[in-house]
């Protein structure tokens, strides 16, 4: 299990008193969660007889994405099922500008979450079985009667990805993608904040989602949590959290060009405003 996974995927494995064999994700420059490498995969399986199950998270909370297709093809050598936490990247697939998705890399199973990425309501997912050793028994933890709206938001959330689009949901994603293309080419002009990806191909590299947009604040002197607070009062938009000097927000492929527009203008104008500080600081 990788050591950077969500809590409830821990709380999980307790509960069921399951035993732990920790992947750990390589380290950044940048101070953040690397991928998993899958050759670390393959040396837990040789070392570990009793592997029940291989759980990776990719995306991360920052957009990084591990080689899915590759721990997929060791996993199945060994016989053992993958589950792959992409709550994250229910776009993936959509377009190619995006990394490809768990499912079609080979997974399992795949937690896909309609609500972060998309603009479902909230506690709206899907657990895709993909074939393999995985089987639906019917006894799933789910609610004997489920409530409609949440199921609603889903089923309304496809059939938007398909009007806006004719069908498939490329378009649709698309237009998100040259939103945030536009927005990192803007971040270019920060100097004391950086936008991680920016200079990079348009936040677009390999091995990373650029929806998942990472604020580096230690240039402005601020901890990611209080450049959080400043953020949610300028760009209105609530979506994100921060941790030492990082700031993470997650922006919806479909949403407005306003909330971009919004988030850029917040930036820019922190970024000036502690530019002046430093400058009259410096006299």
């Amino acid at each position: 299990m990788a050591r950077n996974c969500h809590r409830a995927v821990y709380h999980g494995a307790a509960l069921r008193g399951g035993l732990i064999s920790y992947l750990m994700p390589a380290a950044t420059r940048w101070g953040i969660p690397g991928a998993i490498d899958p050759a670390a995969v393959a040396a837990a399986l040789k070392r570990e007889e009793n592997i029940g199950l291989i759980v990776v998270t990719s995306p991360t909370y920052e957009g990084v994405v591990s080689d899915v297709a590759a721990i997929a093809g060791i996993a199945h050598r060994h016989r053992v099922p993958l589950l792959v936490d992409a709550a994250h990247g229910a776009h993936f697939g959509f377009s190619e500008d995006f990394p490809q998705n768990a499912v079609e890399a080979g997974a399992d199973l795949v937690v896909h979450s309609l609500h972060k990425t998309m603009l479902s309501l909230t506690q709206t997912g899907l657990l895709h079985l993909n074939g393999g050793p995985c089987r639906w028994n019917g006894n799933a933890a789910a609610c004997r009667i489920p409530d409609q709206q949440p199921l609603l938001s889903a089923d309304g959330q496809h059939r938007r990805l398909h009007r806006q689009d004719g069908g498939g949901g490329a378009g649709a994603v698309a237009y998100g993608r040259r939103r945030l293309a536009a927005f990192y080419r803007r971040m270019e002009k920060l100097r004391s904040l950086a936008v991680l990806g920016v200079g990079e191909g348009g936040g677009m590299g390999i091995g990373r989602d650029p929806g998942r947009i990472v604020i580096l604040t230690a240039g402005g002197g601020w901890s990611g949590r209080e450049f959080l607070s400043l953020l949610r009062r300028r760009a209105r938009h609530r979506a994100g959290n921060g941790h030492g000097r990082i700031c993470r927000r997650h922006h919806e492929p479909l949403r407005r060009r306003r909330a971009f527009r919004r988030l850029g203008d917040a930036l820019l104008a922190l970024d000036q405003k502690r530019r002046r500080r430093s400058q009259t600081a410096s006299l």
